[in-house]
């Protein structure tokens, strides 16, 4: 039996009205997601040869996934000792009672990613806590250590908060059918720049070592691609499966790969504003 400190499991591909996804390449126009009934299988599976601290509920916009409490109880139901923590844009909480079942089951964190400024952000501020009361007013507000959490709250071992990532680092320059890879000639630094350097992703029953070489060959499908022959030396990652082998995914945890950090820059043409104007277009939606 292996073990990871934290895994995140992508189960929406759809980015409607959700996030400019730089670090996931989830800006590109993709559909779906993954049903329970899939879903169950990769959990079944990969409980029976890995442990993980903390497993991540993600997306897209993992709220629209009409599975998605169905998906979180399922995590507790294989990962019983794990922490759950669902990250979403807020946008469809009145709709779907994800904070509810969070403290039914416990040890788990809710992240509301705003992508919104000024009195829009300060009205998503209102809205949670007003929610959070009207459910149990015995949540409390608690210290954040960081000013990119505006808000965080707590109730026994579940944890509501807001963030405000201010900037995204970008896995490949260009746009459309024009992306390409960096191709760093220092990964090391690639990978201290990047904004989620210790996330691996669950990915169609695969685990890859991050977002963006999960969702490569997606990408590059979109805009036929995949026969490029700058983005050939990073389709070589497979990621891994169940059966495979597993201790060189948990060896690589939160480490610079020499061949997968190549395609992302340390340069700060790589970063991102994430409210530059007219980067993300978003309404808040009750």
């Amino acid at each position: 039996m292996h073990s990871l400190p934290k895994l995140d499991i992508m189960i929406q591909y759809s980015c409607s009205l959700s996030c400019f996804g730089c670090v996931t390449m989830s800006d590109q126009p993709r559909e779906g997601g993954v049903s329970i009934e899939e879903g169950e299988s990769w959990l079944q599976a990969w409980s029976e040869v890995l442990t993980v601290d903390t497993i991540g509920i993600t997306g897209g916009e993992p709220l629209l996934n009409p599975d998605l409490l169905e998906w979180i109880r399922k995590v507790r139901q294989y990962f019983p000792s794990s922490h759950i923590k669902v990250t979403t844009n807020g946008m469809h909480l009145k709709t779907v009672p994800v904070i509810p079942l969070l403290l039914e089951l416990g040890n788990a964190s809710l992240n509301v990613s705003s992508h919104v400024q000024g009195p829009a952000a300060i009205e998503l501020r209102q809205d949670l806590l007003a929610r959070t009361s009207e459910l149990d007013p015995q949540w409390q507000i608690v210290p954040s250590d960081s000013d990119e959490i505006p808000l965080k709250m707590q109730r026994n071992d579940v944890t509501v908060m807001i963030s405000m990532w201010r900037r995204f680092t970008k896995p490949y320059h260009g746009v459309l059918k024009l992306i390409r890879p960096w191709k760093s000639k220092q990964p090391a630094l690639s990978h201290a720049a990047c904004g989620a350097p210790a996330d691996p992703l669950l990915y169609k029953n695969r685990i890859y070592k991050c977002g963006p070489i999960a969702n490569l060959r997606d990408t590059l499908a979109i805009h036929d691609l995949l026969t490029n022959a700058e983005w050939q030396p990073y389709l070589k990652y497979k990621g891994f499966g169940a059966d495979d082998d597993l201790q060189p995914l948990v060896d690589d945890f939160g480490k610079p790969n020499a061949k997968i950090c190549t395609m992302c820059s340390f340069d700060p043409r790589a970063t991102i504003e994430h409210y530059e104007p007219a980067m993300v277009v978003l309404k808040h939606v009750q």
